[in-house]
């Protein structure tokens, strides 16, 4: 298979970052709808001003995105036919090069924009307004957070 270093079945850094941007765009559309859901749960329980149900929806988000992205990481290596402990090891071998790293993040984060990205339509004011509305909602949820 192309990409494949015979010898050491590793990913070459190139093919690494190619296969790491296709997963990680497919775990993003995978997620996108369950995101939105657990977005609208979230605003709701903010606008309810009930903290305890809006820390959770956060949470709930981060542990889904995280199920999800495994799901999606082992059918993609099980349908490359590439054994998950040598993928580990590629994984660990790029990310430990800092340029490879910065690459893999960069490009993380560009897939994730294009994908969730919404054409806002607000007049600057209207943003100015919310912006103002999270920053004083995110003051009274961590005086409402039990401490660590």
């Amino acid at each position: 298979m192309a990409g494949f270093e015979k010898a050491q079945k590793d990913l070459t850094p190139l093919s690494f970052l190619k296969l790491r941007g296709i997963i990680t765009a497919h775990i993003s559309l995978a997620f996108l709808p369950r995101r939105n859901d657990l977005l609208q749960e979230r605003l709701a329980a903010y606008k309810a001003e009930d903290w305890k149900t809006y820390t959770m929806k956060i949470q709930q988000a981060q542990t889904e995105y995280q199920k999800c992205s495994m799901e999606e990481i082992d059918f993609a290596l099980k349908f490359l036919e590439f054994k998950t402990e040598d993928y580990a090891r590629t994984v660990q071998l790029n990310m430990s090069e800092p340029t490879i790293r910065s690459q893999v993040e960069q490009s993380d984060m560009e897939i994730k924009q294009k994908i969730n990205h919404k054409a806002v339509n607000l007049a600057r004011e209207e943003i100015k307004l919310i912006w103002i509305e999270v920053i004083s909602g995110d003051g009274e949820l961590a005086k409402n957070l039990p401490p660590l």
